[in-house]
């Protein structure tokens, strides 16, 4: 299964790498060029996004963690370019604690947290606008790669568990976004994210987008 998944973040990237070269130019009184690359201020956007996280069940060196669900929070600055894809750069945070570790030989405990700091870089596909009931809701796909900074924190009598990691990730995301205001969006989003071999999240959660120029884009 992650194998699949893995194969299906790889054929995304490479199609919407291929869409990004293969943009038109747009020129907009609000553009201005670099190079042949023309920059327009008003497709550029930031995103607070926030909800709930759900770790699975990690088996690390002989110790075994189970979690209770977290929070992830995450803020991110994107760009839109004349096609519909979109490039983002984003931090996250997550956070879950511990239901339950065991420590092979040493007992366990209910104590605990795991937590990660996550950098991405994302590229984001608009997908067809659903028009029903006068409403203008977008829907959109997206991968993306990065890097986590991972630590989990843990102890009872006879062991005090403390463990880092660094390692490279990466994530798929889905979600609708819907206009509240001319420069305002909301957003309903899933991201499965995985960190390294070990670590896998799936996050559901509300995100606030505001756009400088007043268009229909994520």
């Amino acid at each position: 299964m992650i194998k699949k998944i893995q194969l299906l973040v790889i054929s995304l990237l490479v199609v919407l790498t291929a869409r990004l070269q293969a943009q038109e130019c747009c020129e907009l009184p609000s553009c201005f060029f670099l190079g042949n690359f023309c920059f327009d201020k008003t497709n550029v956007y930031a995103k607070l996004f926030g909800g709930v996280n759900f770790l699975q069940s990690t088996e690390i060196s002989d110790t075994r963690a189970k979690y209770n669900a977290g929070h992830i929070l995450a803020g991110s600055l994107g760009y839109r370019f004349c096609n519909g894809l979109i490039l983002e750069g984003e931090y996250a945070f997550r956070r879950n604690s511990l239901s339950k570790i065991e420590f092979v030989g040493q007992g366990s405990s209910h104590h605990g947290h795991f937590q990660t700091s996550s950098y991405m870089a994302n590229l984001i596909c608009n997908l067809p606008c659903w028009n029903f009931v006068c409403w203008n809701i977008h829907s959109f796909i997206g991968a993306g790669i990065g890097y986590d900074f991972s630590e989990m924190h843990s102890s009872n009598s006879l062991v005090i568990f403390n463990q880092k990691w660094h390692q490279f990730s990466w994530q798929v995301m889905t979600g609708i976004v819907y206009p509240l205001f001319c420069n305002t969006k909301l957003t309903l989003e899933y991201k499965y994210h995985q960190g390294g071999s070990h670590f896998y999240n799936n996050s559901i959660g509300l995100g606030l987008i505001y756009t400088f120029g007043c268009n229909g884009f994520l």
